[in-house]
């Protein structure tokens, strides 16, 4: 039986990007800008911003990838938040109108504790509000 393999973010292994210097993490949260982001074998469109204590990141497109990639990226975004001080963490995932669903991705949401919620920006998304930091 073959070994899985570790999911690497932008080719860096998860516990590796969980030692970065958080002045570095704060670069992609002040940007605000939307990236693309090499998940595994997955590619992920994201945007990160702070708003009043909490860390929101929206993944707003995953092509390709398993089920790590979604377990991954919460475990890095739940230590990076909780490194900046943060109180709370809200991921948002656009997944629920999407023109091409992909069904698995949805069970995952759902059993990770997602709800759809309608969000201004987005319509309606799964979302996961998270405290992961008590003041």
């Amino acid at each position: 039986m073959s070994k899985r393999e570790p999911v690497r973010i932008e080719g860096y292994a998860l516990d590796d990007i969980l030692q970065f210097p958080v002045e570095e993490l704060l670069e992609y949260v002040e940007a605000s800008t939307p990236i693309i982001v090499a998940v595994g074998s997955a590619e992920v469109l994201c945007e990160f911003r702070m708003q009043a204590g909490t860390l929101v990141a929206v993944l707003a497109h995953i092509d390709g990838g398993g089920d790590g990639v979604l377990r991954a990226a919460h475990r890095l975004l739940a230590d990076t938040a909780y490194r900046m001080g943060c109180t709370d963490l809200k991921l948002i995932a656009t997944a629920v109108n999407c023109a091409e669903p992909n069904l698995k991705l949805r069970r995952l949401l759902e059993r990770l504790n997602f709800v759809v919620e309608t969000i201004d920006e987005y319509g309606e998304a799964y979302v996961l509000n998270e405290r992961v930091h008590s003041e």
